[in-house]
């Protein structure tokens, strides 16, 4: 079973739809219940899935947020994208709660624009600390099945000070299939672009890494990027063995905030 770790927080309030090929899109794609109090700001994140080189259906979806007696709370937003694009819709709960300790409980929302179409989205829910921009709790989906048939985890942001590594390990699972992990490593921003980009030739047991110094994405304290991780392989079946993983962590003491890894392994 996937390890499902935060480092940093005790709540975990992150939720994503990553799977491995299209789906049938359903009426409403539910949320678990999600609580934050004074100085707390929630983003709903999704991105576009799919290859931009063949045909792919497009990411056309309703983001909002509904209190517990599913009544709307703050704006919605409407989006349309393409592979690799990304948006999202953040609330502050200082809008929501007058005091220290004093919670509001969420459900985020992401409803499909058409039910006959493909589902082409990868959906991802952070609670975060507005002041200094960074991520305090994070998990990986209860349900994976919708998503991208590349090995591209859900959408996570960072800030100042901070630094994402995209890792990966060929792993020694079937001796009878010993064939090394040949792959692109490869950060994303919301509009697509690559940010970082590097290739692996890992033979079982070995590992390897790609960084991301977030000081080049951000400029302030308080600013945030969201970031996408892939890892692209450059033939069929060559990342097979392949387990990734993503990290942000603080360039000054070290410590890990986010660990996010593959839903599927």
């Amino acid at each position: 079973m996937s390890a499902r770790k935060n480092l940093m927080a005790r709540m975990v309030v992150f939720c994503a739809l990553a799977g491995r090929g299209w789906a049938i899109v359903p009426l409403e794609l539910d949320f678990p219940m999600i609580g934050g109090s004074l100085g707390q700001t929630i983003q709903l994140n999704i991105r576009g899935v799919g290859d931009s080189q063949i045909s792919t259906p497009r990411c056309q979806a309703t983001l909002s947020f509904r209190d517990i007696l599913n009544a709307p709370v703050g704006t919605s937003s409407s989006v349309d994208l393409g592979p690799a694009q990304g948006a999202f819709l953040i609330l502050s709960f200082n809008r929501l709660v007058s005091h220290a300790g004093e919670r509001f409980e969420l459900r985020p929302v992401v409803k499909p624009v058409n039910r006959e179409l493909n589902f082409a989205c990868q959906i991802s829910v952070e609670v975060y600390e507005p002041i200094s921009g960074r991520t305090t709790a994070s998990a990986l989906p209860p349900n994976p099945g919708f998503g991208d048939p590349n090995l591209d985890l859900p959408p996570v942001s960072g800030a100042l000070g901070q630094t994402m590594r995209l890792g990966v390990v060929r792993t020694i699972g079937d001796p009878d299939l010993l064939s090394p992990c040949v792959a692109d490593l490869i950060f994303h921003n919301s509009k697509g672009a690559v940010l970082g980009q590097k290739r692996v030739f890992l033979q079982p047991g070995q590992a390897d890494a790609l960084d991301l110094n977030m000081n080049t994405q951000v400029s302030r304290v308080g600013e945030r990027a969201l970031i996408t991780p892939s890892l692209r392989p450059i033939e069929t079946g060559s990342t097979h063995g392949c387990v990734v993983s993503a990290q942000v962590f603080d360039q000054t003491t070290g410590w890990t905030t986010t660990y996010i890894d593959d839903p599927e392994e």
